[in-house]
């Protein structure tokens, strides 16, 4: 499950605008963006915070397909032209 929430911050714990639909000691996985985000602006590594998640998620998706010219043959191997 994916959803996107609102939360305060409030002692360096954060306290959700509405209730999550999830079992007592479920562990999530927070991503925090904060209101200049938000609004365009970029905090200094922002960039490298994006880079570092597009490629674990990439290597997480990765598919050995055990063919070397795949990329430049995908037509070939896909559609047998």
């Amino acid at each position: 499950m994916t959803r996107n929430l609102k939360a305060i911050s409030e002692k360096g714990v954060l306290l959700l605008k509405e209730p999550l639909p999830l079992p007592e000691g479920t562990q999530v996985k927070v991503t925090v963006t904060s209101p200049e985000e938000d609004k365009g602006e970029r905090s200094p590594g922002m960039e490298d915070q994006s880079w570092y998640a597009l490629t674990e998620l990439l290597t997480d998706c990765a598919i050995d397909t055990g063919i070397p010219d795949f990329a430049r043959k995908h037509d070939r191997h896909l559609y047998r032209t």
